[in-house]
């Protein structure tokens, strides 16, 4: 009986001495992170910079269909529109430098269908298709070309014009130019903020690049994943970096 009690006692020193050891440790745990806090202040901004750029490559693709009852007979018709279209590129003018690819001709069939509107072995028709696509750099007529291609309907052509895309090739020389302009601007922001608390901004902490968004002008689209919009000629690119700067008083 006296050992139980005993063993009890010396478990309850034990205890003591554990949890104020753990005291002392958590205290001196919080008061490095508060002496941490104390000498590290610093102020988080956002910076931004922006630029209007001109694209200067253009791709377009157009794609036009045939039916016919037999393979032979819809090849021939093909190949006189793709005369047509190709009659039709050369009104443009385009430079030599541009990349004119007329894709090859894909077939395939359409079966009859039985009472119940099931597909047969037998075929109704064949089905022959081709694509034209251009790429250059004179955007402003494969502008024009992806607008007015759609007339050759007119011309019985069962014609299909996809929409034209816009690239700017010197994307990655402005990221450079923009990302300096946006830390600057990171820094002006962080001492506006400071002018009226007394405090001096100091060395730059820490910095971390954004996306790159490119949209269309004046557009409000924003994307966490960065953006790039290939509808028109005109873009605008905007950079934002996020920075720590120290302050003091």
């Amino acid at each position: 009986m006296s050992e139980s009690r005993l063993d009890g006692k010396i478990g309850l020193i034990v205890l003591g001495i554990c949890l104020a050891t753990g005291l002392i440790v958590s205290s001196i745990f919080i008061g490095n992170a508060l002496l941490g806090m104390k000498h590290q202040r610093v102020i988080r901004v956002k910076g931004t910079a922006e630029a209007s750029v001109i694209s200067d490559q253009g791709a377009w693709r157009g794609e036009w269909v045939v039916r016919a009852l037999d393979p032979k007979e819809g090849y021939l018709a093909l190949e006189s529109r793709r005369m047509l279209v190709n009659d039709m590129i050369k009104q443009y003018g385009f430079s030599p430098e541009t990349k004119v690819v007329f894709h090859p001709v894909q077939m395939e069939t359409e079966k009859k269908l039985d009472e119940h509107g099931n597909p047969t072995s037998m075929v109704e028709a064949y089905v022959l298709r081709q694509a034209v696509e251009i790429q250059s750099r004179e955007v402003n007529k494969i502008d024009q070309i992806a607008r007015q291609s759609p007339e050759l309907i007119k011309h019985g052509i069962e014609f299909r014009a996809f929409p034209a895309q816009y690239t700017f090739t010197g994307i990655e020389k402005m990221k450079m130019d923009l990302l300096g302009r946006s830390m600057r601007n990171a820094l002006e922001r962080a001492r506006a903020l400071a002018e009226n608390t007394n405090t001096t901004v100091g060395a730059l902490v820490s910095a971390t690049q954004g996306v790159f968004q490119i949209t269309a002008p004046n557009s409000t689209e924003v994307s966490d994943y960065g953006s790039y919009d290939t509808s028109t000629i005109e873009k605008t690119v905007k950079a934002v970096v996020s920075c720590e700067f120290s302050v003091s008083r």
